[in-house]
């Protein structure tokens, strides 16, 4: 009461009841509007983010096996053979201009040589070497052989982040020979194949 008569004798006119009603309406739904606008925009901002950051995940596109093989036509190798005891030979040189040049290591001997049409020549004594390969597939050990082989042979392909992994089986001289081949975007990661209880392993790198 004598807030009342306070606000008579300053002038104030007091807001009734019936009006202070429609205030109060009016002042909860803009709280609510504002709720339900903060609420969308940040859902929509958080979705926004999701979006750029799934387009920032770039995709990676890998060239084609043949696109990929046709590249070593020059090359670095480095094969190792290894069988069921876990004895191990390994063959390391390059391929220039249909020129092999490189080393053969087995057990505690190692042998260099040089492969220039198709004669093969020790090059520490200028002897020809008539068995350098022995009985290993060295057949697949050039990679447009490893193509040619398998591009005509059902395939698995899996990608595995930033590599890309081919696998075959077949029957090679009525033995059981499966490929795997690993690449990279444009290259060749690692090839690995198993034939008559031998496990090869292949790495190349293309020689400019």
């Amino acid at each position: 009461m004598k807030d009342k008569l306070k606000n008579k004798f300053l002038g104030i006119n007091e807001v009734s009841d019936d009006k202070q009603k429609p205030l109060i309406m009016l002042l909860a739904w803009l709280v609510f509007i504002g709720v339900v606008f903060g609420y969308v925009r940040t859902n929509n901002a958080s979705n926004s983010n999701n979006n750029t950051n799934t387009n920032n995940e770039v995709k990676v596109t890998f060239d084609s096996l043949s696109d990929i093989f046709n590249k070593y036509n020059n090359y670095k190798y480095d094969i190792t053979i290894t069988d069921l005891e876990n004895n191990v030979v390994s063959f390391n040189g390059y391929y220039i201009d249909n020129i092999d040049t490189g080393s053969k290591k087995k057990l505690n001997n190692t042998i260099n040589y040089r492969i220039e049409d198709n004669i093969v020549k020790n090059t520490d004594t200028n002897e020809v070497i008539e068995n350098l390969y022995e009985n290993y597939l060295s057949y697949f050990f050039v990679p447009s052989n490893i193509y040619k082989y398998v591009n005509y042979l059902k395939v698995s392909e899996k990608e595995d982040g930033n590599v890309k992994k081919y696998n075959y089986e077949y029957i090679y001289n009525d033995k059981n020979i499966t490929f795997e081949i690993v690449t990279s975007k444009s290259n060749i990661d690692n090839i690995k194949f198993v034939y008559d209880n031998l496990k090869y392993n292949i790495k190349y790198s293309v020689m400019e």
